[in-house]
């Protein structure tokens, strides 16, 4: 029997959810015929773990449909996808709105206090202010009481009792055992033990299974001798569930961009061009300019220029071959900006500052000729985390993405998105050392998440994308730069001139299609 083209995306999109422990209602296998693209809906809903087989084993329609329209509250779904809106080529004489005072809080920027050598004693302290930092976290909640160190855990072992014990530890090493098995190398400051998570344990396995190396937390179980610990639970210091949102009273927005790469040949000038007509209110309808009016913030995430020597034979692909003109071409352009918007500006690994992360801000320099236009600019390091009108902006340029994304093993599709929950239920931005995200060490560790964000803001890897995670919305935000060669070696397909604006005010978010 011959099946057709949507019959077996259909068929491959039932496996996925099979094989993950679901099973699908009848209503949802129909909602799944009438989809164009049943695959990406299904990958996007086993990326999210919104919901488990034990919890939930039979799938309705409303736990795997992404919305159809920008939603106003963000209150009950782990994910929410934005509203693209294309930009006509159609002119207004309206104005631009400048009614609103800025309203600007700076919560957390690195650049005063950075001074890592790279030395062992700072390799040391940064992994033991993670470790104090994120216990901490754990001390917070009720499953974080009865917690012991890794010495007292094993020197009290007694093989006659089976005493559970409640550790919290930083992942050192993770491998798959003969057995099925995973075993975690888990660490403290007291010292290091064994954690085998059984396979016949399916809940604790899948918990295992996306656990992160370098990652703390907790880990719940018997002891089995002194050096070995059989896990029954195991948990991240994640995000409270209960948590609400700020909103901003004004209704005000913010344009979250990021890698511009002005001065590669790849830039797309015309498109960035008419980004800043319609910032000016000369492009698009009356619709389209409302939304210009609301703009409030621009917040640049990084890489806006393309650098000099950040990967071998780039020069053959600059326009500008210095950092000089490339910063000085593009303040030219940020310059048309309406002066009543407030700049922020954040650092990637292409804008002069050092690649390692955490970054200082990029120096006056290369951004004073903004100030001297009477722009308003906040340059910050990388990560930043800002208060807008009350909304919580964790500001970084993503540069751990494409390790965590690797380690996941996610589908492309919603690769990103998985990435930056693990981001947020790790609360750590780049928790794998020694990978290919150049890290210093610095004596306090800038990469945890004190403070959980309203918006997490991410960039680097030119994928825009839009999706939310116990109520904090997380914004990818693609870049202004055609495919390059690189980016068609490892198969990344950017999306170019799809720019994400917030409101402040719901916290609804709207992509705008500049190409």
């Amino acid at each position: 029997m011959n099946v057709s083209e949507n019959d077996s995306k259909v068929q491959n999109a039932i496996s996925k959810l099979l094989k993950a422990g679901f099973q699908v209602s009848p209503a949802t296998l129909a909602m799944l015929q009438t989809e164009k693209n049943p695959k990406q809906i299904v990958d996007r809903f086993l990326a999210s773990d919104a919901v488990h087989p034990t919890e939930t084993p039979v799938l309705e329609p409303f736990h795997i449909q992404p919305p159809q329209q920008e939603p106003v509250e963000l209150a009950q779904g782990e994910e929410t996808i934005s509203q693209e809106i294309q930009i006509p080529h159609l002119t207004s004489s309206a104005k631009v709105a400048e009614g609103v005072k800025a309203d600007i809080r700076v919560i957390k920027d690195p650049t005063p206090e950075l001074q890592g050598k790279g030395s062992i004693e700072d390799f040391s302290a940064n992994f033991q202010d993670r470790y104090y930092r994120l216990r901490d976290i754990f001390a917070q909640r009720v499953d974080g009481r009865g917690i012991t160190n890794i010495r007292d855990a094993t020197t009290t072992y007694d093989p006659n009792e089976k005493t559970p014990v409640k550790i919290i530890g930083l992942v050192t090493n993770k491998t798959l055992t003969k057995s099925g098995n995973i075993a975690l190398e888990v660490e403290d400051p007291t010292g290091s033990i064994t954690v085998i998570v059984q396979q016949r344990d399916p809940n604790v396995m899948k918990k295992a299974s996306v656990i992160l190396l370098d990652q703390v937390l907790v880990i719940e179980g018997a002891a089995f001798g002194t050096d070995m610990l059989i896990a029954k639970d195991l948990y991240l210091p994640d995000t409270p569930s209960n948590r609400k949102n700020n909103r901003a009273k004004e209704n005000i927005s913010a344009l979250l961009l990021s890698d511009i790469h002005f001065g590669s040949q790849k830039f797309l000038d015309k498109v960035f061009r008419r980004f800043l007509d319609w910032l000016q209110g000369t492009e698009g309808d009356d619709d389209h300019i409302t939304l210009a009016n609301s703009v409030k913030y621009i917040i640049i995430n990084g890489d806006l220029v393309d650098g000099v020597g950040v990967y071998p034979k780039q020069l053959s692909e600059l326009t500008l071959h210095d950092l000089d003109s490339q910063f000085n071409g593009l303040n030219q352009l940020l310059e048309e900006i309406p002066g009543h918007i407030e700049i922020i500006i954040t650092p990637g690994n292409h804008d002069g500052v050092r690649v390692a992360i955490p970054r200082p801000a990029i120096e006056d320099q290369f951004l004073g000729q903004l100030k001297d236009a009477g722009l308003s600019v906040l340059s910050l390091g990388c990560p930043a985390q800002v208060s807008l009108h009350g909304v919580n902006l964790l500001i970084y340029h993503g540069d751990s993405l494409i390790d965590i994304m690797g380690a996941l093993s996610k589908p492309d599709v919603e690769a990103s998105y998985a990435a930056m929950r693990e981001m947020l239920r790790g609360r750590h931005l780049a928790p794998i050392y020694g990978k290919s995200t150049p890290i210093v060490a610095e004596p306090r560790d800038w990469l945890v998440i004190d403070e959980v964000p309203d918006i997490l803001h991410c960039g680097h890897i030119h994928v825009t994308s839009v999706g939310s995670y116990r109520k904090t919305l997380m914004i990818n935000s693609g870049t202004f730069q055609s495919q390059t060669e690189y980016q068609k070696l490892i198969g990344i397909e950017p999306t170019p001139g799809v720019v994400p604006l917030v409101n402040l005010r719901t916290l609804s978010v709207k992509t705008l299609n500049f190409i």
